[in-house]
């Protein structure tokens, strides 16, 4: 009882001691005593100031204002002593005299010239801050106009009258993050979605994006909250995207493909805001850089191909274990007919993609080793297949390595009725001499 009791006066004696002050900016609790002076007092957490400073007191002159003095606490100026009624008395009966002396004249003119520099010291300020952000200004946006000006697939097919090297530029953005962006107050994004005519899919689509390109959405509900437009504010900051009247329209070209990326890559964001793929595509052979750039809005399946690369080059991955014979990914769990791909017997395996002809969109991606047979469930319709082979697996995101075979069947795969209610549809996959006939080498940056 006795170290309760010392402990209870203790903890009294702190909170008569000290006063207890709560940050505005973070909401941390602080402490401080009560006999220092808590003026520029400082957050222990975030280092911001507790409480405003008490305004300083302006100081009331002397009833003459000849005077250079000022009223005291004592209710006199600290020049002359004499009160504000007794300076105003000496300065009537002053003014019937005929001159002055030296003295008095220069503090008249010391006062005056103060009271006319003061104003006019603030306006040349403000025309200069004025003239110094025009200047910035007009310079970010020059400056940064051709990093901006391509940010999607759609931009690529944009005809280009410039020099080699300056068509790669828009390119070479897509893997750079911008140097100068200016991004709007959050009262502006949340303007975004009060005054334009923005469906609750389309704000679902947006979280989806979002989180896909690795932001911290909590959920896609399609409520455009604090936390989603917080999301999108940090987007726009580091891909160097800026709403326009289109939106949101506009958000899903800019992010398009860097979602596609972000699909197959989940740490695309911290690979782009580190800059290295530009890097080291810098230090590529010329010939080997600019088949990079033009191959990078080709398609986003380029783009997803070039992280590969560069992944491979970069952390150097150990082999991993084969994949079972399956579909990896489908658009369509539910389709009405059934293709079986046959690969023949050896070293090699390979990653087959079927390719929707109609809207060029992936249908489906499966994984067949050699001498095994593939079962995919399609919906009817034209179908091109692309296949990638190699001996050693390296994982999802780096296939195959560098060692890896590329290529594409003549004809397309064709799924009809007649075809579903009949036996299902056979392909085998060439290889050796039979893959000329049926076959054709691609680039890596086409599969």
């Amino acid at each position: 009882m006795k170290e309760l009791n010392a402990a209870y006066a203790f903890i009294r004696s702190f909170y008569q001691t000290h006063r207890i002050l709560f940050c505005a900016h973070c909401g941390e609790v602080n402490f401080r005593p009560k006999d220092v002076n808590l003026e520029y007092a400082a957050c222990t957490t975030c280092a911001k100031q507790l409480q405003r400073a008490t305004p300083r007191k302006k100081k009331d002159p002397c009833g003459n204002d000849r005077c250079a003095g000022t009223i005291g606490s004592n209710g006199r100026c600290n020049y002359c002593g004499k009160t504000v009624e007794e300076g105003q008395k000496s300065a009537r009966d002053e003014e019937g005299q005929p001159t002055r002396s030296w003295v008095t004249q220069s503090r008249a003119f010391g006062r005056s010239a103060a009271r006319i520099a003061k104003p006019l010291f603030l306006a040349l300020i403000a025309c200069g801050s004025v003239a110094a952000a025009y200047v910035y200004y007009l310079h970010r946006d020059r400056s940064a106009e051709p990093a901006l000006s391509v940010r999607h697939p759609s931009a690529a097919a944009a005809p280009v009258s410039e020099s080699p090297p300056q068509r790669e530029e828009p390119r070479r953005a897509f893997f750079e993050a911008p140097a100068h962006v200016v991004v709007s107050e959050d009262s502006v994004y949340l303007d975004l979605f009060k005054t334009r005519t923005v469906s609750r899919e389309e704000v679902v689509r947006l979280q989806r994006m979002l989180k896909t390109i690795g932001y911290a959405v909590e959920k896609a509900d399609g409520a455009a909250g604090k936390n989603t437009r917080a999301c999108l504010r940090q987007y726009s900051l580091d891909f160097g995207y800026l709403p326009t009247d289109r939106f949101p329209r506009c958000f899903f070209e800019h992010a398009a493909l860097h979602h596609h990326v972000a699909l197959e890559h989940p740490d695309w964001l911290d690979i782009f805001l580190s800059g290295d793929v530009g890097k080291w595509m810098e230090v590529q052979p010329e010939n080997v850089r600019r088949e990079m750039y033009a191959a990078v809005f080709e398609t986003p399946s380029a783009a997803v191909q070039l992280v590969r690369r560069y992944k491979f080059d970069r952390y150097k991955p150990l082999p991993k274990l084969l994949p079972e014979t399956k579909i990896l990914k489908s658009a369509s769990p539910a389709a009405a007919a059934s293709l079986r791909i046959r690969t023949p017997p050896g070293k090699h395996h390979y990653l087959v993609k079927l390719v929707d002809f109609e809207d060029r969109r992936e249908a489906a991606v499966g994984f067949v080793r050699s001498g095994t047979t593939l079962v995919a469930r399609l919906p009817l319709g034209a179908y091109e297949l692309r296949y990638a082979s190699g001996e050693t697996w390296f994982g999802p995101e780096c296939l195959f390595g560098p060692s890896a075979q590329y290529g594409r069947l003549h004809r397309p795969i064709l799924l009809t009725e007649a075809e579903r209610t009949a036996a299902d549809s056979t392909i085998e996959l060439p290889s050796g001499a039979s893959e000329r006939q049926a076959a054709e080498r691609i680039s890596e940056f086409d599969f």
